[in-house]
């Protein structure tokens, strides 16, 4: 043991003594006669063991007769007299301070030392009179020499980290202190293995000990790692036999505390062993715990480097091995984004170079190592894509790219696209780095650019279907301007359905396919675009034409292509046609009126038998006839003039009928019966369609009820439009009717076609889960001719699809309808949708949609829309399996 330290270090940090008056005072007693009691008459009745081994005190439960006047008169060396007014003014101080006094400091002799010594008085005072008075005693030399041991050792430790800080501060603690030995013993993460021990050895130096050789079992130190502190004084290799480092020491004297953490359980332990007595083991214990929390701070630095570390050394291995390309940019110098956007453009191109990346980025660029990659600037010729329009939209987008498309060509590779999602890191309003990634997407961009294609263009002819040339004429009308011609033609071939009727829909269809380039060859190629609007109509949209001569020029051109012969399957054919002429803006201003115009035109010249007309208000005499139905439908419903007919929807597995549909006819007093052809569409724009549809539900559910007064239990669906969707009471209108008829909910379904559903999708859902909500059943009608889809259907509460008849039709002759049929048919099955084909008018495609699995279906072949009155008939004929298709 090093003995060159300080005497003082014999003594413990505090005495504790109480003293009791042999009568209690009288705390109203006057202050200076309380305080000649205290100082003169309270005796010590017990004491600590610090204070009774400084005061020679065997038994510290017996009364020593030592009052507070004698204790002082015994450390200090002035004279009684002084010593007696000092103790007399200290106890004056204590009775005005309320019986307490703190923090008194007083230099004492003991033993020929001067030490510095802070007492404490502190009186118990109980129903006005003092009893007790407890002292404290604590030495000061302690304290200082602590703190300027701990002083000097942090002074050295100051700029160590790591694995020189545990080297430093064993080294500073067995010398400072003077122990032979001192040592900080790291635990492993997740278990009891001591993963490094870091000791210092004052006669061969500094050593580390893997954990493997460092047993822990039967010695002070493992049980120091349970959380508990150790301190021997001597004899510590005696209690700790099978310790063999304690023996090889020849160790005397130890201690040792644990160094804890955030967690349960300590981090390791610090522990200084020495071959003699330790002396001061209270002011080493203390020492010893305030770097234990030094050392407990560098651990869990260093700890949470290493994790830091196999994170990024994990996260390296995951970029690396992503099959998706990322990479860093480097702005350097970092670019001000306050600039204007052209000098951001520029700044981008000049000063951006890659300064990361993954192997997959290295692939998709087409480069041969990241070597090449790796400072190549962001605008490289020996990469081409439009650099200044990204640029820019990445600026304007503040900084971030989410999923952008990129056209790109690598060095000897096609063209392909490229999602890139890039995120800048902005620094103090500087751009200094760019984090992105890319993928490959070239088969998602070329899928998403056939499913557009096929939306937008006839897949029979691969023209322009109806629904993209409305779209293109609106466009082209949008931007015109008061000097700007622009014309519809539209196309009717005669004798079309002979050859259809004659040599079949094949031969039909190859001759529909020879149209679009026959008329292309005499369009204006930069101003006229041709399209199919459908079956055998083709209509051609003319920008810009020069006069009405031109026109005429135009429209004979494509009458003489049409009425040249066509050479199909072997087969010379020849089809006459009609052409309809409406121009903009004399005829209309808007693409409806334009459609009209041309297509009354166009019925116009088919009835004269010539090439073609152009449209002449004279002869429109629709117009008036349209306006009356117009006007008289407003009181069809009062004056009883509607009618609902029934036609029959059947399972198609076995033939049931399982419901029927609910097909508004109008008996007109002057025209007579109309289909709703003639006056739904011009009535569904306007605030007529609503009384008329609640008509059909209220008329559909008292038919219900009467059914099942006769045993019938069918259902009947109804159609509604998209004004009824927004009507705010059209749903109460529906629960009203249920409850006034007693009808349930599952025997009424409501039709939506996709075109209803389209117009407000948000109002939709949640007008349909309101209907569903009553129990009524949902189908949606037409599917397959609007912009809709499965993934957005199934998001609706809906029951059934119906497919168009338009596919039905068409699917024996045509494969592509019969894959469309399909793949709707399973995808509703999968989201657990029942499937009715409509338009059925062929025993064939019955069978073949049997094997499809189509569930339900509907058309002539079963039974045309007929009245209520002749169900009855058609029922009892078809229970019977009468070909009831022929007489209906």
């Amino acid at each position: 043991m090093n003995h060159s330290l300080h005497a003082s270090y014999q003594y413990r940090p505090s005495s504790v003594m109480v003293f009791e008056l042999p009568e209690p005072i009288d705390v109203s007693m006057a202050v200076e006669q309380q305080a000649e009691i205290i100082a003169g008459e309270a005796v010590v009745v017990s004491v600590n063991a610090v204070a009774a081994e400084r005061l020679g005190i065997k038994n510290p439960c017996h009364n020593s007769g030592l009052t507070i006047e004698s204790l002082t008169q015994g450390v200090y060396t002035d004279s009684v007299t002084d010593v007696v007014m000092h103790v007399r003014t200290k106890m004056e101080q204590f009775v005005r301070g309320g019986y307490v006094l703190e923090n008194i400091s007083n230099d004492v002799s003991h033993e020929g030392n001067s030490v510095l010594v802070s007492s404490s008085f502190h009186g118990l005072v109980e129903n006005g009179y003092l009893k007790t008075i407890m002292a404290v005693f604590s030495n000061e030399n302690f304290r200082k020499t602590q703190e300027q041991m701990v002083s000097r050792i942090a002074r050295d430790l100051a700029a160590d980290s790591g694995e020189a800080f545990f080297s430093h501060l064993v080294t500073c603690l067995a010398k400072t202190l003077g122990f032979d030995y001192a040592a900080v013993i790291e635990l492993e993460s997740h278990s009891d293995d001591v993963k490094k021990a870091t000791y210092y050895n004052n006669f061969t130096g500094l050593c580390q000990i893997h954990g493997s050789e460092l047993p822990l079992e039967g010695t002070p130190s493992g049980e120091v790692m349970k959380g508990e502190v150790r301190a021997f004084r001597r004899g510590v290799t005696d209690k700790y036999p099978r310790d063999k480092v304690l023996r090889s020491l020849n160790a005397e004297g130890y201690i040792a505390v644990p160094i804890w953490g955030e967690g349960p359980r300590p981090l390791g332990l610090l522990t200084l062993i020495d071959s003699e007595e330790v002396q001061n083991i209270e002011l080493v214990r203390a020492v010893l715990t305030i770097f234990a929390i030094r050392a407990s701070a560098e651990l869990e630095r260093i700890r949470l480097e290493e994790k830091g570390r196999q994170q990024q050394a994990q996260q390296k291995t995951l970029i690396e091995n992503n099959t998706s390309g990322m990479f860093i940019v480097d702005v350097d110098p970092p670019m001000p984004i306050n600039l204007p956007l052209p000098k951001q453009v520029q700044w981008l191109a000049e000063n951006s170079r890659f300064a990361e990346c993954n192997r997959a980025f290295v692939n998709l660029v087409g480069a041969a190592s990241k070597a090449d990659v790796l400072g190549r600037g962001l605008c490289d010729g020996r990469v081409l894509y439009d650099f200044a329009t990204l640029a820019r939209e990445f600026i304007g987008e503040n900084y971030v790219f989410h999923d952008h498309i990129i056209p790109f060509v690598g060095p000897g590779r096609k063209e392909i696209c490229l999602s890139s999602s890039i995120s800048g890191e902005i620094v103090d309003n500087k751009l200094t780095q760019m984090l992105g990634g890319i993928s490959d997407v070239s088969d998602r961009v070329a899928h998403s650019k056939e499913m557009e294609y096929r939306a937008t263009h006839d897949g029979l002819t691969s023209l322009p279907n109806r629904s993209f040339f409305v779209e293109q004429v609106e466009r082209v009308l949008e931007f015109s301007t008061e000097e700007s011609r622009h014309a519809i033609l539209i196309l009717d071939l005669d004798g079309f359905k002979e050859v259809n009727d004659t040599l079949g829909h094949e031969t039909g269809d190859e001759l529909l396919k020879k149209i679009g380039p026959r008329l292309t060859k005499v369009l204006p190629e930069d101003s006229a675009m041709l399209a199919r609007l459908g079956g055998d109509e083709f209509a051609i949209l003319t920008e810009n034409y020069g006069d009405e001569n031109d026109l005429k020029i135009l429209a004979d051109g494509v009458m003489q292509e049409i009425r040249s012969s066509f050479e199909v399957n072997g087969l010379e054919l020849v089809v006459g046609g009609s052409v309809g002429i409406a121009m903009y803006p004399e005829h209309g201003e808007s693409v409806s009126s334009l459609m009209r115009c041309a297509d009354i035109a166009m019925y116009q010249s088919k009835k004269n038998s010539t090439d073609f007309t152009i449209y002449n208000s004279d002869s429109d005499h629709y117009t008036m006839r349209r306006l009356t139905l117009m006007m008289d439908i407003r009181q069809a419903v009062e004056h009883g003039e509607l009618r609902l007919f029934y036609q029959p929807i059947v399972n198609i597995s076995d033939q049931s009928v399982v419901g029927f549909e609910g097909l508004i006819r109008w008996q007109h007093p002057e025209l007579g019966m109309l289909s709703p052809g003639e006056f739904i569409p011009l009535i569904e724009l306007t605030d007529t369609i609503i009384p008329v549809t609640w008509w059909v539900v209220e008329t559909a559910v008292k038919q219900l009820a009467e059914w099942r007064e006769n045993g019938w239990e069918y259902r009947i669906s109804v159609n509604v439009s998209t004004r009824n969707l927004l009507d705010p009471g059209f749903v109460g209108f529906i629960e009203s009717c249920l409850e006034r008829y007693d009808v349930e909910g599952r025997l009424l379904e409501v039709e939506i076609t996709e075109s209803t559903l389209m117009a407000d999708p948000e109002k939709a859902r949640v007008v349909l889960q309101e209907i569903s909500d009553l129990g009524v059943y949902l189908s949606v009608d037409d599917y397959g001719t609007g912009y809709s889809s499965l993934a957005y259907l199934k998001s609706l509460p809906i029951n059934t699809l119906k497919i168009d008849r338009a596919f039905i039709s068409q699917m024996l002759e045509d494969n592509q309808d019969e894959i469309i049929v399909n793949s709707t048919i399973q995808l509703a099955h999968n989201l657990g949708l029942d499937v009715t084909a409509e338009g059925i008018e062929d025993a064939s495609l019955i069978s073949r949609l049997a094997e499809l699995g189509c569930d339900k279906g509907q058309g002539f072949f079963f039974c045309k829309p007929i009245p209520v009155e002749e169900l009855h008939t058609w029922l009892f004929l078809h229970q019977r399996q009468i070909p009831i298709g022929r007489i209906a």
